[in-house]
């Protein structure tokens, strides 16, 4: 498991300024950001919530690369970058939250783990949409 997570995490991790035209990545890694939508505090959820149903009526894996947001429309793709230490990961909203007050963002265990801010619990980040 440890070991499939690693592997997904490199996969969907993008270095800073690697997004956009990038031919570099391939056609299939191309893709349009819009302007920052948010900037501000991102927390994770974890064990408490396992198997619980999200805002989708799926039921929540905190081991899945996962994230919450107010009110982006659900199904929507993002990308968040930890502004602490730049790395960036592409996340769908499959619920609704956070619930603590300024807080932007909750995102999956396993995305936490692959932006860098598990042990800390809470990290800088900025929020930008895929555009298709």
């Amino acid at each position: 498991m440890a070991r499939t997570l690693k592997a997904i995490a490199l996969v969907l991790t993008i270095a800073a300024g690697s997004v956009g035209t990038d031919s570099s990545l391939g056609p299939h890694w191309r893709v349009r950001l819009s302007p920052v939508v948010a900037r501000g505090i991102a927390s994770w959820y974890g064990r408490e919530f396992q198997g619980k149903e999200m805002a989708t009526g799926q039921p929540y894996n905190m081991f899945r690369l996962t994230c919450a947001h107010r009110t982006l429309p659900l199904s929507t793709q993002i990308k968040v970058t930890n502004l602490e230490n730049k790395r960036s990961l592409f996340l769908r909203v499959t619920d609704r939250g956070p619930f603590v007050p300024h807080r932007v963002l909750d995102v999956s265990y396993a995305a936490a783990r692959a932006l860098g801010f598990a042990g800390a619990g809470i990290t800088r980040v900025e929020i930008q949409v895929v555009q298709r």
